[in-house]
């Protein structure tokens, strides 16, 4: 029996064991240190003049757009985008929402606009001519929660709050007639809305 082979291949055996064991213990200290090391935190914000913490940077605002520039998801038939009769004091001439109520048995018009949640402002400005009858109801609805609510009276335009419209997908403008036409003239009672969302 060759006894210097024999112990080659009990050193080889030992040698494998040992390089086996190595490996062994650096793969739990590689995964022990992945999970082990803290992640490192953001920085944080910059405190402000008043010792407040600085708000994070908002996303880059939309410029703003006209809505009558744009194309109705949803019209009744009395509702379009146009030059109405009675223009929009302060308009200038632009193309208005034109809502028609007197001439729905209703006394009612609607025009609906998608926005898909790209905007968070809506403004507005609607107002009725002099020859109008009576004042008419103007509703401003955001996915058919109600923004705004108010009789918009005759000879003077009337600004509209800004209101919040935050994750809005769907704007519906409703005009309502408050009282019986008596021009005959339905463009007399067109309610003329001028709204700018950003």
């Amino acid at each position: 029996m060759d006894t210097g082979r024999v112990g080659d291949r009990a050193t080889s055996r030992r040698a494998r064991t040992v390089l086996a064991s190595g490996v062994a213990v650096v793969a739990v200290i590689v995964v022990l240190a992945y999970f082990l090391t803290p992640t490192p935190l953001a920085p944080a914000a910059a405190p402000t003049a008043d010792g407040g913490a600085a708000l994070a940077p908002r996303p880059a605002a939309l410029a703003p757009e006209r809505l009558a520039d744009l194309t109705p998801s949803e019209r009744y038939f009395n509702s379009d985008t146009e030059n109405p009769g009675t223009a929009l004091p302060g308009a200038g001439g632009r193309i208005v929402l034109a809502i028609r109520p007197e001439l729905d048995e209703r006394r009612q018009g609607y025009l609906v606009y998608q926005v898909g949640a790209r905007y968070t402002v809506l403004s507005a400005a609607a107002g009725l001519g002099e020859r109008a009858s009576a004042g008419q109801r103007l509703d401003i609805l955001g996915d058919g929660r109600l923004l705004f609510s108010e009789v918009i009276g005759t000879g003077a335009a009337r600004t509209v709050p800004d209101l919040d419209i935050t994750g809005i997908d769907e704007l519906r403008f409703v005009a309502t007639a408050t009282g019986p036409a008596t021009t005959g003239n339905p463009a007399d009672e067109t309610l003329p809305i001028d709204p700018v969302v950003r």
